[in-house]
């Protein structure tokens, strides 16, 4: 896969979530969650290198989006939540030590 794909991608998901916390009507609460943003891309970036998980990852973003569509903003909140949460999971968490 070409570089400038990855960097489309990554752009459309930092975009994906930045859709979803902009409307809370919060400017600060807004350009603090910008700063985490641009911050985690790197991380993200060479998390997708390791490990490619774009495709999954675009499918949760679907369900997120057809919840909130759908008029479901807890469901969405839950999804959201699990996406991230499975995130770190793949990538971030430790085996178990006997």
């Amino acid at each position: 896969m070409a570089s400038a794909d990855r960097a489309a991608r990554s752009l459309a998901n930092r975009e994906f979530h930045r859709a979803l916390y902009l409307g809370c009507g919060n400017e600060l609460l807004a350009g603090i969650l910008d700063g985490l943003r641009d911050q985690t891309a790197l991380v993200t970036a060479i998390v997708w290198t390791r490990s490619p998980s774009w495709d999954q990852e675009a499918r949760e973003h679907r369900a997120i989006l057809d919840a909130a569509v759908a008029g479901r903003p807890a469901l969405a909140a839950d999804l959201l939540h699990q996406h991230i949460a499975d995130f770190v999971a793949r990538n971030f968490s430790r085996p178990a030590v006997a």
